[in-house]
């Protein structure tokens, strides 16, 4: 019976995936992490932007609060 390969114990296939499916949590969580720090470092950037454009605008604080509060106008 030429051509036949041994058959791997499925105990050894079980503990394959495991190894995989560790490893590929493993990179998962690392990319979340990186995901993460750049969503904080965008949120900054946007943050001082906000405060810049705030400060330079000629409308009163009351102005800005009332235009960020208000409701958007529907769109015919």
């Amino acid at each position: 019976m030429a051509g036949r390969k041994p058959s791997i114990p499925i105990a050894e296939k079980i503990k394959r995936a495991e190894e995989a499916l560790l490893k590929s949590k493993a990179k998962y969580d690392a990319d979340a992490a990186v995901l993460r720090d750049l969503l904080e470092k965008q949120r900054a950037i946007r943050n001082k932007e906000l405060i810049a454009a705030v400060a330079n605008s000629t409308r009163t604080f009351d102005e800005i609060m009332e235009f960020i509060e208000s409701k958007p106008v529907d769109e015919p």
